[in-house]
C-alpha cells in the first residue's frame, strides 16, 4: 500500500484539530467540507492537493496552506484551532451546519436569530 502524501496526512490532522473530522481519513467528509469531489481528495492522498485546494480549505476550516505544504510556521492562520475556535455550542457539531446546503443553512440561520432575539428581549425585559 501507497503511503499517504505528506500534504495530505498534514491536512487531515489540522482538520481533526479544528474538529471538522474525526476518527480516521475520511474522504468523503472532507469532500463535502471542501465542496469537492471524494475522487479528488483520493488523488490528493497520492499526489498531493493542488495549491487552489489548499487555499480552499484555508479558508473553509482555518488552517495555514504554508503549514500544509511546507510543514513550517503556525498550523492555523489564526493561531488558534481554526475558524469554529469560539462556537459557542457544546450539544451541537459545526459539521452538521456545514453539510446544509445554502438554503438550509439559511434557513436555520434565520430560526437561530429568532431564538436568540427572544432571548435578548427576554434578558432586556428582566432588567427594566
Amino acid at each position: 500500500m501507497k503511503a499517504m502524501h505528506i500534504q495530505m496526512t498534514r491536512l487531515y490532522e489540522a482538520a481533526r484539530i479544528a474538529g471538522r473530522l474525526s476518527g480516521d481519513t475520511d474522504q468523503a467528509d472532507l469532500a463535502r467540507l471542501l465542496n469537492v469531489a471524494p475522487q479528488n481528495v483520493n488523488n490528493w492522498e497520492n499526489r498531493g492537493p493542488s495549491k487552489d485546494a489548499l487555499l480552499e480549505a484555508q479558508a473553509a476550516i482555518g488552517i495555514n496552506a504554508t503549514w500544509v505544504m511546507k510543514g513550517v510556521g503556525p498550523m492555523f492562520i489564526n493561531g488558534g484551532h481554526g475558524p469554529d475556535t469560539a462556537w459557542p455550542f457544546d450539544r451541537l457539531d459545526i459539521r452538521r451546519v456545514q453539510r446544509l446546503s445554502p438554503p438550509d443553512r439559511a434557513y436555520v440561520e434565520g430560526k437561530l436569530e429568532a431564538a436568540i432575539e427572544a432571548a435578548e428581549a427576554r434578558i432586556f425585559s428582566a432588567e427594566k
